[in-house]
């Protein structure tokens, strides 16, 4: 079983929004824009409690509409539909939702509210064929109306009716249904909570771990029926073969009558003269004596009363190591949770707040592919991350980002993605000729092209400028810095596309997202290579840009271009360039371009030289950027 969407409705800063699930999400965004509410959404969705929700659950807390989250979980195992049979939708996956509603009225003063349960499918929209309607008081409704006299198709429900007892008529409708009903003749609906309905979700939709941002290691670490730790011990325990169970239990039992009064002589002789010698003082109080009794071990209560040490140098309690070394342990609990669950019936979401806190670089790589192994096992995962290493271009469908928007109604939260299946139709509706060409694997091949790890810090980005190389990227800071207007303060990143063959790619990732883009690229006009005008004239069409520019730049709201190359322009613009040059050289030595241009912009930034007015535009109209909608055909 496995969730392919995700509804959440009227939730925390969720007004009403919906993801499509894969095996693996990343879940970024800045503070606040809702990142940590899709997990407990979750949480909801698996692990219903009404200690977890409370009125500020509630959108804005407007608690006149339910909290309704809500899921469609595909992939059945043949065991789970056949548990699940006449829940599921007639594609054969499970459409559920949780509910919250709260009560009109305080009860002593105090919020209350309901959780109920649902489920959807199609159901033929004459009630009277519902199963689930079924009833003496309703058929005897129905008779009064001359319900069975209707004819549907050319056919009559009455030749289908033996008797008005509830069983027949719930066999009529069955026969009836599949005789008479057209696809037409039925609608999706919402059932509730029918009975035994609760116990059936208990015992089958996936379990559901949620690893809070702060948490101290001890709730991971102990032994609890839902901790992963104690979920772990458990299966060790079961798995113990009976009869060496039966033999620990023999030795406990011997321990056990050292301690305790017994026919075998075999007491430790302290606890004898121990008890004896107060039930000789307590004679002198009244007629009475006391026993000391020590409690039984048992393998089970043993095999419950874990703690976890580590061996880092000195041994020592886990709660007393340090933070790092704690979230490491947790994730390798739930690691080895999820390596050690192979039940098909009980799948494991993890959803984990920033998995990175305390960890080095290196570490957060390792968790990225440890997270890719637990993906590729069967569970499924969303993490909210405020890292880079923690996310890759070439797997963009698996990045859900989280944005808050302003209204006069107030702030929500809003989800973007993005699918192979949006850029492969995207790429058929351009090009026509690549119709059933393109593919998932070939689209993440050109990604894998484009791919370079810092052009992740743009998804973090409020906006990104996209440019061609080094040279532009290692510049524009500083001139965006001399401009009083520093990029790091917006939240704007520069991304290095590695030429502008790869911009197009890049832009379409980036804004289907959510994100605005700026690009700045040399149009290399007079070029003998036609690929590059080609590729520029893409670029043009892409922003919706078809002007002809003979100027030494072009300048509009979302693109910068080049007529030349962007050195050809700054050399044009900066009177003391050449100066400025010799003196990189002489300072620097031999270096490559990019540095020796950013050096002369320092040179020229620091000797009080003016923006040149190319820069200028790129920095007024960056400014002013705003993400106009989706980019594909």
């Amino acid at each position: 079983m496995q969730l392919s969407y995700l509804r959440i409705k009227n939730f925390k800063s969720f007004k009403d929004e919906c993801i499509n699930v894969g095996s693996h999400h990343a879940l970024v965004g800045a503070n606040n824009s809702g990142k940590s509410g899709v997990l407990k959404a979750l949480d909801f969705l698996l692990n219903p409690s009404k200690k977890n929700i409370d009125e500020e659950s509630w959108y804005h807390c407007l608690t006149d509409e339910p909290i309704w989250i809500e899921a469609i979980f595909t992939e059945l195992s043949g065991s789970e539909s056949e548990s699940l049979k006449g829940y599921l939708r007639d594609d054969g996956s499970f459409h559920i939702a949780r509910s919250a509603t709260a009560h009109e009225e305080q009860i002593d003063g105090e919020f209350d509210f309901d959780i109920s349960q649902h489920f959807q499918k199609s159901s033929p929209k004459f009630p009277w064929l519902n199963p689930s309607s079924v009833s003496a008081k309703a058929i005897k409704e129905w008779d009064e109306a001359g319900v069975a006299d209707t004819e549907i198709n050319g056919k009559k429900f009455r030749d289908y009716l033996p008797s008005r007892k509830v069983g027949d008529w719930k066999q009529a409708i069955e026969e009836f249904c599949s005789d008479a009903l057209l696809e037409s003749d039925y609608i999706e609906c919402w059932h509730e909570n029918p009975a035994g309905y609760s116990s059936v979700l208990k015992s089958i939709l996936p379990a559901y771990i949620y690893v809070p941002a702060v948490r101290d290691v001890k709730d991971e670490a102990k032994y609890t029926a839902s901790s992963p730790f104690g979920k772990l011990l458990k299966k060790i325990l079961e798995n113990v073969a009976e009869e060496r169970k039966a033999e620990v239990e023999v030795q406990l039992k011997s321990v056990a009558e050292s301690f305790n009064r017994n026919d075998n002589g075999i007491r430790i002789q302290q606890i004898d003269d121990l008890e004896s010698s107060i039930n000789g003082i307590l004679s002198e109080y009244m007629p009475a004596e006391i026993e000391i009794e020590f409690e039984t071990p048992s393998f089970d209560k043993i095999i419950q009363s874990p703690r976890l040490f580590s061996h880092d140098g000195f041994r020592s309690s886990i709660e007393n190591k340090g933070h790092g070394l704690q979230r490491a342990v947790i994730l390798s609990i739930l690691r080895a949770f999820a390596q050690d669950n192979n039940d098909a019936l009980n799948n494991t979401i993890f959803g984990i707040e920033e998995p990175e806190i305390y960890m080095h670089p290196q570490a957060q790589r390792t968790l990225r592919r440890v997270f890719k192994q637990l993906s590729d096992g069967g569970s499924q995962l969303f993490y909210s991350t405020h890292s880079s290493l923690l996310l890759d271009i070439v797997h963009f469908d698996e990045i859900v980002r989280l944005e808050r928007n302003d209204s006069d109604n107030g702030a929500y939260s809003i989800c973007r993605q993005i699918s192979p299946g949006d850029l492969i139709s995207d790429i058929e509706n351009r090009i026509p000729s690549m119709k059933g060409v393109v593919s998932s694997e070939s689209i993440r091949q050109h990604y894998h092209n484009a791919y370079h790890q810092n052009k992740s810090e743009g998804f973090f980005a409020q906006k990104v400028i996209l440019v061609e190389g080094a040279t532009e990227s290692y510049c524009l800071p500083l001139l965006f810095e001399a401009s009083e207007y520093n990029l790091d303060y917006y939240n704007i990143s520069v991304i290095e596309c590695g030429g502008k063959g790869q911009m197009d790619r890049l832009y379409r990732v980036f804004n289907e997202l959510g994100i605005a883009c700026y690009i700045v690229f040399d149009f290399d006009q007079g070029s003998t290579d036609s690929g590059s005008r080609r590729t520029s004239k893409g670029i043009m069409e892409l922003v919706g840009c078809s002007e002809e520019f003979n100027d030494d730049f072009l300048v509009i709201d979302n693109l910068c271009a080049f007529r030349i190359t962007w050195e050809h322009y700054m050399e044009s613009s900066i009177s003391s360039y050449s100066e400025y040059k010799e003196k990189a050289h002489e300072i620097l030595g031999k270096v490559g371009k990019p540095l020796e241009a950013r050096f002369i912009t320092h040179l020229h930034l620091e000797n009080g030289g003016e923006l040149p007015k190319a820069i200028s535009a790129i920095i007024e109209r960056v400014i002013k950027l705003q993400w106009r909608g989706s980019c594909l055909a």
